[in-house]
């Protein structure tokens, strides 16, 4: 029959330093891990700060074709016909970008939830179709609100990945950082599509009282992204957006 009595005393001590050390042992694994899952967080968390900032940097530049578009279809081609060209290679470097972006991600098999990647398909794919809109724009075959319509679905395609970016991280000053920055990202995109409006009726030298009553709203609505999470964003989120995004301040 087993008895503690029949162990040595070697034995015996030999157990009462390992318990402690097989202890030790366990909790520097524990936290070493932990500090490796935090490390492997903050690095996926910057490449998606970069997705993000490429995404960003896209729909500024569609923005600002948006409203020569606009401009050159309110006055049927009659102005903006040089600077129109120019812009859309402006947004074609940023959709560039974008898509090494994404390729780069891909490669290094960094996971996206179903949301975000349902998200970023739909904006791709939404972006593999600009080229036909340019040329019904060209061929001045394509109505000015029509126009602006599509460049805003494309731009909010972009804004809701952006937005599905900011929930994949588990840091809640990362998410909170994020969703401030969506919040003024959405505002921008209004203060957009009021430019576009009014650089196509100033082109066309009038405005309907549908434009009146879409150009307030969208005065309403920027005051409301601003006002929702605005001053929530965290100074060490900000500071990286911002580096990384200075050229749209």
């Amino acid at each position: 029959m087993f008895s503690l009595s029949n162990i040595s005393i070697k034995i015996k001590i030999l157990v009462l330093f390992l318990i402690p050390a097989i202890a030790l042992v366990y909790q520097v694994s524990v936290r070493s891990f932990e500090k490796y899952a935090v490390v492997q967080e903050d690095k996926t968390t910057q490449k998606y700060v970069q997705l993000s900032v490429a995404l960003a940097s896209l729909v500024h530049e569609s923005q600002k074709e948006r409203g020569l578009t606009a401009g050159f279809l309110g006055s049927h081609g009659k102005k903006f016909g040089n600077t129109l060209p120019k812009q859309r290679l402006l947004t074609d470097t940023k959709a560039q970008a974008l898509r090494l972006e994404v390729e780069h991600l891909q490669a290094i098999g960094l996971k996206e939830t179903t949301s975000l990647q349902s998200d970023l398909e739909a904006a791709m794919q939404k972006l593999s179709k600009l080229q036909a809109l340019r040329a019904q724009i060209t061929s001045l075959s394509i109505s000015k609100e029509t126009a602006i319509v599509s460049y805003t679905k494309l731009n909010t395609m972009m804004l809701n990945t952006i937005a599905s970016i900011s929930k994949e991280s588990s840091n809640p000053d990362v998410v909170e950082g994020l969703s401030a920055y969506v919040s003024f990202l959405r505002a921008k995109e209004r203060m957009g599509i009021e430019r576009a409006v009014g650089t196509g009726a100033f082109a066309s030298k009038s405005m309907n009282l549908r434009a009146k009553e879409k150009f307030a709203s969208l005065r309403a609505q920027q005051e409301a992204f601003l006002e929702g999470k605005g001053v929530l964003v965290k100074t060490r989120i900000l500071k990286t957006l911002y580096e990384h995004n200075k050229r749209l301040f």
